[in-house]
């Protein structure tokens, strides 16, 4: 299974790897080929639908967790995918992988990108 396979099958948010410069919804260039990965799986399948949403540390910031996870959808958009198949949303601070956090390391795996997976009603 890949990595995106095995979220979907434990049911669990696929963490996308991808980095913004600090402060704002601009992507870091290296990101890209994560996007892409993820556009190839949505590509190659098109009864899932993605739900991008935007996570950050440190205290309540919904509006650049909407904007990071905004900007993964307008990549996904560009690469070709159908906006009726998929969603993005600001996850603010609501959802922390590690709590409460202690280090920088802590804060690092809290700021994410992350993509919950559904099937098409058809």
């Amino acid at each position: 299974l890949t990595p995106i396979e095995s979220s979907i099958k434990d049911e669990k948010p696929y963490i996308l790897n991808v980095e913004f410069i600090e402060g704002t919804a601009k992507m870091e260039d290296r990101s890209h080929s994560e996007i892409k990965k993820l556009y190839d799986y949505l590509d190659a399948n098109p009864t899932i639908k993605a739900i991008v949403r935007g996570h950050v540390c440190c205290g309540n910031n919904m509006r650049i967790s909407k904007s990071r996870a905004k900007a993964v959808y307008r990549e996904l958009v560009k690469l070709g995918i159908s906006k009726s198949r998929l969603e993005y949303v600001g996850m603010s601070n609501n959802e922390p992988l590690i709590f409460p956090e202690k280090t920088n390391a802590d804060r690092q795996r809290n700021r994410r990108v992350d993509v919950k997976f559904t099937k098409i009603d058809l």
